[in-house]
Formats: C-alpha cells, structure tokens, sequence
C-alpha cells in the first residue's frame, strides 16, 4: 500500500546568501511556494525569530490600488507541519537551521552571554 501524499509539500525556492553563510542571527532564511491542497502559495518566507525559533509566514499580496490584503493561517498544527516541511528543505538546500549559539546582538544579551560563561566557569 502506497504512502498517503503529504498534506504540505514545498515546490521550491532559495535560500537566501546570509543563511548559507552558517549565519543564525533572526531574520529571513528562505521564500519558498508551498503546496497545500486545495492552494499553492507562492513566496512564503521563512525566518528565525529572536528566541531562534522558526516560523513561515505567508505571501505579502499587494493589490493594484496599493493596499495589502493577505492569508492568515489559523490552524497551528497545519502551520507546525508547513514550517518544518520549509525548514527541511532550506536545511537539504544549505541553510543554517539548526539551532546554535549566535553573536550577542545587543548590549543585554552580550551582558547575560557574558554572565553566564562566567557562572560556568565558576
């Protein structure tokens, strides 16, 4: 008996050079079209937040008058499954997902990084 399809699959996309790079620090990783039945949503972008989690969101859509309009995706599970299936991808295209310790990027991290080395050591 054949494996049901996947309820998420990602067509495609890149990752993004400062990704590649073994960069950790939050910001965009990847924009990837994502296929989840009925839809295809093309330009979702991943990005590592703060806390060093990831999370995709879903494609910017600029109307012809200019305004925005936009997806909003309420189910948690289904977006659970829709980032770890980008993240796989963007990992097999070389991207730096896993997490890692990074660069302090403000004078309160570089105070508690500093703190707890210091701890550490004893």
């Amino acid at each position: 008996m054949a494996a049901p399809e996947p309820r998420v699959r990602i067509l495609g996309g890149r990752v993004v050079q400062r990704a590649q790079d073994g960069n950790a620090l939050p910001g965009l990783v990847a924009v990837l079209d994502v296929r989840v039945p009925p839809f295809v949503l093309f330009g979702c972008m991943l990005y590592r937040r703060r806390d060093r989690a990831m999370t995709l969101t879903m494609p910017d859509m600029k109307r012809v008058d200019g305004n925005s309009s936009g997806i909003r995706l309420e189910d948690d599970e289904l977006r659970a499954e829709m980032t770890r299936a980008a993240c796989d991808l963007a990992r097999m295209l070389g991207a730096n997902i896993d997490a890692v310790e990074t660069a302090p990027t403000g004078f309160a991290e570089l105070a508690d990084t500093l703190r707890s080395r210091s701890e550490a050591e004893g």
